[in-house]
């Protein structure tokens, strides 16, 4: 199913209830555009990493070393 959505002055975009429902969008999601050559593909991101500008004020670390515990990080590079 094709649908049309006009662009706001803002740059804003609605995404149709449907398109919304069906794949779990909700308010205050982070979405990811991927450019290809002739349209663009709209996603929820899979890192966790790209959730992380949602949590402003949570009072987070900037590296991602310092999110990791030492014993995580010692089983990620062992996976590595």
């Amino acid at each position: 199913m094709n649908t049309v959505s006009r662009m706001t002055s803002k740059g804003q975009l609605t995404v149709p209830y449907y398109i919304r429902n069906k794949f779990e969008f909700n308010t205050g999601d982070t979405i990811e555009f991927e450019e290809k050559e002739d349209y663009v593909i709209i996603r929820k991101p899979k890192n966790l990493m790209a959730y992380i500008g949602c949590l402003d004020g949570a009072n987070l670390p900037n590296d991602l070393e310092e999110l990791l515990t030492p014993e995580v990080g010692r089983n990620i590079l062992e996976r590595e």
